[in-house]
């Protein structure tokens, strides 16, 4: 690709920004020509080339996740039981020292009490859990569980997942919710 840049100044500092979105674990090659003010062009300078890893796209407050408290519908197999309706949290009010709350509809459609709800929590670099939810409203073959828990890191930059167990005498299931 050809990005066009105009210089300032002579002699001055020249500083250019990268126009695409880079792509972690990609090796990007760079090369510099120049032309004068005839069109007289020269070869391409040294090849310079870097590796872009995934902590150098970490930019705080610029993830690609919706702010705010967030409901996501789940749709699971319609053999697994229990099955997992609904979650409801706010992904990016994950802070170091910070609670997170997480709600979780769940129901057993052989009618079997739920007898256990879990949650794994997963960042860049640390996993919490598991984290016991409890019954907050309804039964516990149909109900709404709730926990919270707190982020023991501040490394979470793009990698976030929510990993929930259900447990009856009908059988277990887990649904995962990855955010990036």
């Amino acid at each position: 690709m050809v990005f066009p840049y105009v210089p300032g100044s002579p002699g001055g500092y020249a500083g250019w920004t990268v126009p695409m979105v880079l792509s972690p674990g990609t090796t990007y090659y760079f090369a510099v020509r120049t032309s004068d003010e005839a069109s007289n062009e020269s070869g391409p300078s040294n090849v310079a080339s870097a590796i872009i890893k995934f902590e150098d796209m970490c930019v705080p407050g610029q993830l690609p996740i919706a702010e705010g408290e967030q409901i996501y519908w789940l749709s699971t197999h319609s053999n697994m039981n229990p099955q997992f309706i609904q979650l409801i949290f706010n992904p990016l009010a994950v802070q170091t020292g910070e609670m997170q709350l997480v709600t979780v509809m769940v129901r057993d459609t052989e009618g079997n009490p739920i007898t256990a709800v879990t949650g794994t929590f997963i960042t860049d670099n640390v996993s919490t859990g598991p984290v016991s939810l409890s019954l907050v409203s309804g039964t516990d073959i149909d109900g709404t569980w709730q926990a919270s828990w707190v982020m023991p890191d501040d490394t979470y930059c793009g990698r976030y997942e929510i990993r929930i167990q259900a447990v009856s005498a009908s059988d277990e299931s887990s649904i995962t919710l990855a955010f990036r």
